[in-house]
Formats: C-alpha cells, sequence, structure tokens
C-alpha cells in the first residue's frame, strides 16, 4: 500500500479511539460490581432468648432483643408460640412486624407474663421471626422462661378426731384430713404412718397402717382411713397417732393428729341404747337426692335423750355430700330418729362411694352401742364410647364402641348423619345388642361391647352418635364422632 494511504488509516483509527474514550463514562467500584453481577448481602436479623421471673400478681415484662447486624431497610414478622406455657393464662399472646432504618440496629418485643401463687416447674413459650423483607433471618426462634418463684405449699394434718369404738364385731373408721394449704401446680405427695398411743395394736384397738397420699396438681384435700375394732372391754377412750413425713414438693405443717377411740363399755343398766344404720341410695344426675340414716333407740324409752352426731368422709368427698354436724333429739317414748344427708348428683362414671355418720357424747342417761354407720353413694352413670372406620373399598363405615358398666343384653342406638347445607340430617339408624362383661381397658368397671356398620354416605361431614339409653338401675349415656364420609 503506498505510504499515504497508510497514514490516513492510521489517522482515521487514532479519531475513533479518542471518540470512543470521550463517550464511555468512568467506572468506580460499586458500578464494576454491578457490572460484574455480583449482589451486595443482605443483613442479617436475629433475636436472642429471654428469661424473666414470673410473680405472685399481677403482670410482669419479657422484653426479647431482635438485632440485625448491619444498616439497611427490612421489616421482620413476629408471633408468640405456646410451649408448656399456656397462651392467656401464663402470657399473653403476641404477634406483629418490626422495621429497621437509619443506624439503629436493635428493636425490642415486649411480652407480657401473668404472675400466679402456684408453685409450679418454670415453663417455656417461642418468638418466632417470618417474612423477612429487605433481611435474612440468621437466628428466628427465641425461648422464653418464666421462672416460678412461688413457695410450695403446707402439708397438715387436721383436727383431732374422735371415733365410736362400737361393740365387738363392729369396725368403725377413724377420717383423718390431710390437706394442702394452696393448690400446686406440680404432683405433691406424702408418707403417713400410725402410732400406739394409750391405744395399741397388740391389744387389738386398731389396725395399723401405712402409705403414701399422692395430690394431682391442683388438688388440696385428701383423707386417711384407719379402722378402730370394737369390744365390750370397760377401759375407757384410748388413742393412737396418725403422722405424716417425707413430704415432695411441699413443706411440712402439723405433722401429728390424736385420734381418740370413744368407749362406751359397759352400757350402765337402764340406759337408753343408741344403735345408727347405715343405707345406700343411688346418686343420680343432676341435683340433690337424700340417703337417710336410722337411728333406734332401746332399753329405756320413757325420757328425752339426745345425742351428737358428725359425718366423715370415706371415699366420697364433700363435693359428693353436704357435710354436716348435728344433735338429733328423741322425745320421750320416741323409738326412732333420722338423719338426712343431702347427696350431689353428676354424669360422671365412677365407683360407689362411702361416708360415715358417728354418733357421739349421748345425753345423760343415754348410751351407745353401735356409733357408726357407713352411707354408700351408688354409681347409677354409664359411659358410652365410640369409634369409626370407613371403608371405602366395601363402600361401608364399620362403628363400634363399649358402654360401662357392663349391660350385656340391653342395645345401643346408632344413627348415622350427614352435614348439608348447615344442618345434621340423619340417613341411618341402628338398635345394636351389647355383649360381654369384662374390663376390657383396666379401669375397674367391666364393660360390654357393640359393633354395626352403615352404608357409606357420599363424600362430606358425617357424624355417628352412639347412646345408651338407661335402664332401671343406671342412667343414660351419649358418645359422637366425627369423620370424612
Amino acid at each position: 500500500m503506498p505510504a499515504p494511504h497508510r497514514s490516513l488509516i492510521a489517522r482515521a483509527i487514532a479519531i475513533a479511539v479518542i471518540g470512543a474514550a470521550a463517550i464511555v463514562p468512568s467506572i468506580g467500584p460499586r458500578s464494576v460490581a454491578a457490572a460484574s453481577g455480583v449482589r451486595a448481602s443482605l443483613p442479617s436479623v436475629s433475636v436472642a432468648d429471654k428469661s424473666v421471673g414470673e410473680g405472685t400478681g399481677g403482670t410482669t415484662t419479657a422484653v426479647f432483643t431482635v438485632t440485625q447486624d448491619k444498616r439497611g431497610k427490612s421489616t421482620i414478622s413476629y408471633s408468640t408460640a405456646p410451649g408448656t406455657a399456656t397462651p392467656s393464662a401464663d402470657y399473653l399472646p403476641r404477634s406483629g412486624k418490626l422495621r429497621f432504618a437509619g443506624n439503629k440496629l436493635t428493636r425490642t418485643i415486649a411480652v407480657t407474663i401473668i404472675g400466679d401463687a402456684l408453685d409450679e416447674a418454670d415453663e417455656t413459650f417461642s418468638l418466632r421471626l417470618s417474612g423477612a423483607k429487605g433481611a435474612e433471618i440468621a437466628d428466628g426462634e427465641a425461648t422464653g422462661t418464666i421462672l416460678d418463684n412461688d413457695a410450695p405449699p403446707t402439708v397438715s394434718v387436721g383436727s383431732p378426731v374422735s371415733v365410736p369404738e362400737g361393740q365387738t364385731g363392729d369396725a368403725a373408721f377413724a377420717t383423718v384430713d390431710v390437706s394442702l394449704s394452696a393448690a400446686s401446680g406440680l404432683p405433691v405427695t406424702v408418707d403417713w404412718t400410725t402410732a400406739d398411743g394409750t391405744a395399741m395394736v397388740a391389744d387389738n384397738d386398731y389396725v395399723a397402717d401405712a402409705g403414701q397420699l399422692a395430690f394431682a396438681p391442683g388438688e388440696t384435700n385428701k383423707t386417711v382411713l384407719i379402722q378402730v375394732v370394737g369390744d365390750v372391754a370397760n377401759e375407757g377412750d384410748e388413742s393412737f397417732d396418725v403422722s405424716l413425713s417425707s413430704p415432695v414438693n411441699a413443706a411440712l405443717g402439723s405433722a401429728t393428729v390424736v385420734v381418740t377411740i370413744v368407749d362406751n363399755d359397759p352400757i350402765p343398766p337402764g340406759s337408753a341404747v343408741l344403735t345408727v344404720t347405715g343405707a345406700s341410695k343411688r346418686e343420680g344426675r343432676s341435683g340433690t337426692t337424700t340417703l337417710t340414716f336410722t337411728v333406734t333407740r332401746s332399753d329405756e324409752t320413757t325420757t328425752a335423750v339426745n345425742v351428737d352426731f358428725v359425718l366423715s368422709d370415706g371415699t366420697a368427698n364433700p363435693s359428693d355430700y353436704d357435710a354436716a354436724t348435728g344433735n338429733l333429739a328423741f322425745a320421750a317414748a320416741q323409738t326412732v330418729g333420722t338423719i338426712d344427708v343431702a347427696l350431689h348428683g353428676d354424669g360422671t362414671l365412677e365407683h360407689n362411694e362411702t361416708l360415715f355418720l358417728s354418733l357421739l357424747n349421748p345425753s345423760a342417761g343415754a348410751a351407745i352401742s353401735t356409733g357408726q354407720a357407713t352411707g354408700t353413694i351408688v354409681n347409677d352413670d354409664t359411659k358410652t364410647s365410640v369409634a369409626v372406620k370407613v371403608r371405602a373399598a366395601k363402600h361401608r363405615v364399620a362403628v363400634r364402641g363399649r358402654v360401662s358398666p357392663a349391660r350385656a343384653g340391653k342395645h345401643v342406638v346408632v344413627r348415622l348423619f350427614r352435614k348439608r347445607s348447615g344442618a345434621w340430617i340423619r340417613l341411618a339408624s341402628k338398635r345394636v345388642a351389647l355383649s360381654g362383661k369384662t374390663d376390657v381397658n383396666a379401669d375397674g368397671f367391666t364393660d360390654s361391647k357393640y359393633a354395626t356398620s352403615f352404608r357409606r354416605a357420599h363424600s362430606g361431614r358425617c357424624r355417628v352418635v352412639a347412646r345408651y339409653p338407661g335402664d332401671k338401675r343406671f342412667s343414660s349415656s351419649t358418645a359422637t364422632k366425627l369423620f370424612r364420609c
């Protein structure tokens, strides 16, 4: 190529390079990062655990700290979640949003803690972070620990007890009350034992015994029953002790109580002799019924006499009947007196329960022969259970269950319902026989079984209702099971 042409081409290239440089902007570090496709990392957010004393009343506050590791605008949602602590009882549930902006890198969330006087284990709940925008969650869950600071309750025996001795062959029971000064949130146990005083096991005055009482959380009262042995020996009043020891989750209060066996021997000639007999009564499903003890008077009947009486727990407790003390008066020539006790009905399946009525402190001219009788509260409740299994391949709904106590030879009524337009529509009903008299689930009650099946309904919400209609001895009971047809 001729030299002039090469010179023109070189000049043109130089001008092009200079022009390109003039129109390309300067590139700083941020532009370089953007141009290379590397994105700056987001801030990280975390929340720290928090422990706080519960208090014995009112409220306290657990303040959680949420930290963002560097500047940046972000929004994070938060909410509490239960652990061993119960929402609204131990703390107030809370949820909301946190925002970070500017130089402040910490935020706080306050949760209200509800105090009580219940001795209990430390309890926990969680504070959870979620839904972060403009940040990443590094540690999104914190544990809030409510530290219990309540003193354990005191466990104590009740007041001294007097029990009539009775005659040979009589078996009276001394009822010793044991109570907690306050309900506990923890299980409480305490050991107990009898010990001779002037009454002695070797002399056959009472039956030695020992054991352990267990208070479930919330329970405050228990009883210890000690059998007293009647005789005809002239020995005067005698006594023995019942003592508590080794409490767990409780402090020991009044630990020993004296039980006095009131002697009734010999019965003076010419006395009005008083004897009490017990009775049984069905409790009923609700309201009250009346159990009547009868006191009879023999020998001397021409003068007016009276005697004190007191009710005490056996396996029943004051929620089952109206506890009372009083005085029963006999007019001249009156030979029979009665003492009525109101029983409280309920619909709970339970074993028969007992209470005792004791006669004490006869007036001048009267004497006690048999001074204690047992009243029995007869359970008349039933419990029905039901289980359902959908057998799709066979287009059937299998139903089975139990009735307790056993009512073999009786029937349950089983009904199938399906929900349509907000209402339950009955599709079918069957009367199914009960069979068997065994304790299937080892709860101390005999059980009768039943089983049947229905044609499967169209897909939807269904329910089965099984009802034992009751009989002359036992009341009705019902069980319901919801399921998808």
